[in-house]
């Protein structure tokens, strides 16, 4: 049972170097057959392709055009010939001895479908690998507060992040990999869904560890914001978990129109920094304008 890292990457040329350093490093060389990186045709570092491409295992696929990073991990899974598939972020480095705990959780259970880490940051504080089943409430509460009072609204089932998981690529074929209605964010979430609707297990292994730094592919904190609503609000849709569209409309409206109407009156005391309050700011508009196209 042979394992793929597939990794993908926009201008992270110098962390994917030393993600699969990190990799190659803890690998016992026994199940790893390969590394592929899939570059969404980016800005190329050639000292640094040519220092991946030198490394034994690993192979650079560049895309001659961006495409995104839902088809780009769709990519990836389809270049790769293994059972297993270890989808790797390319600012998350192990930290710990991997391939014969992975290979044996997946042959103990047939019916395991993907398998989670423990994450922790630089600090070696835990990060978030899972969440709950996603409801309504993440919109309409927002992140922070439904981050709060999540367990005791969700589920107890779980999905996990994409930024450092393995799935068996039979469940990836059954599941119909990642959809790529989705822009970027909820990807790996519909995915999880999908195996759980689909009979296969899900699990964490803690023994297994991974520095995950965040923040890999840079953005403005507005444009992942938008970009989590976006991709939440079609999540919902294609899960049938808007049983009430226009109160639940309203009620996500009411929020973002509040907490912009509170920004223009208070935000400068909040945040005196005058381009992280515009980018808090422009968010909470283009949010007015996306909840009321819904």
């Amino acid at each position: 049972m042979d394992i793929t890292i597939v990794m993908t990457a926009y201008n992270t040329w110098d962390l994917a170097y030393k993600a699969v350093k990190a990799a190659l490093q803890y690998s016992s060389g026994k199940f790893l057959k390969e590394i592929i990186i899939v570059d969404d045709a980016s800005v190329p570092n050639e000292e640094i392709i040519s220092a991946l491409t030198s490394l034994d295992k690993v192979r650079v696929h560049i895309n001659p055009t961006t495409v995104g990073y839902v088809k780009n991990v769709n990519i990836g899974v389809n270049l790769s010939t293994t059972e297993l598939i270890f989808l790797l972020d390319s600012d998350a480095y192990l930290q710990s001895n991997y391939e014969e705990q992975i290979v044996a959780a997946f042959l103990n259970d047939p019916s395991l479908g993907a398998l989670g880490f423990k994450l922790v940051d630089g600090d070696g504080q835990l990060t978030g690998n899972v969440e709950s089943i996603p409801t309504v409430w993440s919109l309409i509460l927002g992140q922070r507060i439904n981050s709060i009072v999540g367990d005791k609204l969700h589920s107890k089932d779980f999905v996990i992040y994409s930024s450092c998981t393995v799935f068996r690529r039979k469940a990836f074929d059954d599941v119909g990999g990642y959809d790529e209605i989705f822009e970027f964010i909820e990807g790996d979430v519909d995915f999880s869904m999908k195996l759980i609707q689909n009979g296969w297990k899900q699990a964490i292994l803690n023994s297994v560890v991974a520095i995950h730094v965040g923040g890999g592919s840079k953005q403005k904190t507005s444009k992942r914001v938008i970009l989590y609503y976006r991709d939440r609000y079609k999540l919902l849709i294609k899960h049938n978990k808007i049983t009430a569209p226009l109160l639940f409309k309203t009620l996500v409206w009411i929020r973002v129109f509040s907490e912009k109407s509170f920004l223009k009156a208070f935000g400068s005391i909040i945040y005196p920094e005058r381009d992280v309050l515009e980018d808090k700011l422009y968010s909470r508009q283009e949010l007015v304008k996306l909840v009321e196209s819904w």
